[in-house]
């Protein structure tokens, strides 16, 4: 067991603009069979004017599986919502090595915001970026809402004693509205 910083960061957005009316993200991890939550009802429309910094010290297990969260609920302008989740597992390990995994689901709540996603994010072919301590590790474009999308798993060198940094990138371009990027982006980070 050792104590680690865990700082789940949702990175500034300037062109999230004002399409979501409201917007609610909790954070937390889980590890031997804890949860830990490190921040709820987080607004995270508010990273349009600069990141929104959450961190807690856990007392963490690392040859068990670590499981980071971010659950967000976002309503539109017509009152359409989503559910989005991202999820890191750091496979657990006591070699220094640990396989490192990410997924994601965004899921409309009626059949209108499928539409809606279809028509307006579709044409820019939405993407979801994976980076492990500033290195690409995958790029996805989901087109199937509502379905868990991988993002691969990546055998990644991490002692456990230095920083270990996870950054899930969600770009979603406006095809009406170029000025409009309504994707959410945040870093996971373990401080030694």
């Amino acid at each position: 067991m050792a104590n680690k910083t865990v700082r789940i960061t949702i990175l500034e957005n300037p062109k999230i603009g004002d399409k979501w009316v409201s917007s609610d993200t909790d954070l937390s991890i889980q590890n031997n069979g804890t949860t830990t939550i490190i921040k709820s009802d987080v607004v995270t429309t508010d990273c349009i004017s600069g990141n929104i910094v959450n961190a807690k010290t856990v007392d963490l297990d690392l040859t068990k599986d670590v499981v980071l969260l971010a659950n967000q609920y976002h309503v539109t302008q017509v009152g359409v919502g989503y559910t989005c989740i991202y999820e890191i597992t750091i496979a657990g390990s006591s070699s220094g090595t640990h396989n490192i995994s990410m997924r994601f689901k965004e899921t409309p709540d009626s059949v209108l915001g499928e539409n809606i996603f279809e028509e307006v994010m579709g044409p820019n072919d939405p993407s979801i970026i994976f980076s492990i301590n500033g290195n690409v590790k995958q790029v996805l474009e989901p087109h199937d809402l509502s379905e868990w999308q991988s993002l691969g798993t990546h055998s990644t060198d991490w002692n456990g004693t230095s920083n270990l940094s996870m950054i899930v990138q969600g770009i979603q371009n406006s095809s009406i509205d170029s000025t409009v990027d309504t994707g959410f982006s945040i870093k996971f980070e373990l401080e030694g």
